[in-house]
């Protein structure tokens, strides 16, 4: 299920991006579509931080995790100071919500680090594995 839906969110943001840019070129109104590349810079930002991030190795996966949201936080803020997405507290509140949603969407599904704590615990096992044939 997990799989499935990470497959939806990307074809999903494909064609929202591909309608804009088609329609905004078409009809010459590119302020939503201006709109919608800010937002795919800033998570390509975030994507490259993340591949920094996921290098920092703590005994405490929740302060990777912290890390990481702080991380997020901060490209999106400072985006949105960039771009001007936020002209008052209430707008500031807003984004701040939106993120930590959109966060706890994205490890709900698993975009995470998964890959790696599999990785890890395999190594482990490998180990132990090792371990006890000696």
């Amino acid at each position: 299920m997990k799989k499935f839906m990470q497959g939806l969110l990307v074809n999903f943001a494909l064609v929202v991006l591909c309608v804009c840019i088609i329609s905004a070129f078409f009809h010459n109104r590119w302020t939503v579509s201006i709109f919608i590349l800010e937002l795919l810079a800033a998570t390509i930002v975030i994507r490259l931080l993340q591949l920094l991030t996921n290098k920092f190795d703590s005994r405490y996966p929740i302060l990777e995790y912290l890390l990481e949201f702080g991380m997020a936080l901060a490209v999106v803020l400072g985006f949105g100071w960039l771009f001007k997405w936020y002209e008052d507290v209430w707008w500031l509140i807003i984004i701040i919500s939106m993120v930590i949603i959109i966060y706890a969407g994205v490890y709900a599904l698993g975009v995470g680090r998964i890959k790696r704590d599999v990785a890890y615990i395999n190594e482990q096992i490998a180990l132990r594995k090792g371990g006890i044939k000696k």
